[in-house]
């Protein structure tokens, strides 16, 4: 390769680097929070992906898309989350409406957010085929 053609491959790849840097695009798809915004991987140990349903009574007369019902949810959650806070959980999806909040967590600790009063149930997510008719 000539010194000039060398030159000019150097240069268009600093561009390039440099118009990258500028774009506020992301590259890829990195794992969100529950509330969109990014989140670094932490460590490379296996991690599991679950739907949690938490226990979950709303309040007398309340309608879901109620400010009442909406605040006694939230209220749950964070009662959850302040719970299982020690098993450094990853929050992937939280919903305003329903009792349901979609963690990454490490395997072992999934027995112990089993146990805790305020869980109904734990299902791992996954993706499951289509049914056909």
């Amino acid at each position: 390769m000539s010194l000039a053609r060398a030159g000019t491959t150097a240069l268009l790849a600093a561009a390039a680097a440099g118009t990258l840097a500028a774009c506020d695009v992301p590259l890829g798809s990195p794992p969100h929070d529950g509330r969109g915004e990014p989140v670094a991987e932490s460590s490379r140990e296996p991690r599991l992906q679950v739907i949690v349903r938490l226990r979950f009574e709303a309040p007398d007369g309340a309608a879901p898309d109620g400010d009442a019902y909406r605040e006694a949810l939230r209220a749950t959650r964070e009662q959850f989350l302040k719970a299982i806070g020690s098993l450094s959980p990853r929050v992937v999806r939280t919903y305003d409406t329903l009792p349901l909040v979609v963690l990454s967590i490490a395997p072992a600790g999934r027995p112990t957010i089993e146990r805790l009063p305020l869980v109904a149930s734990v299902e791992e997510d996954r993706l499951n085929a289509p049914l056909a008719d």
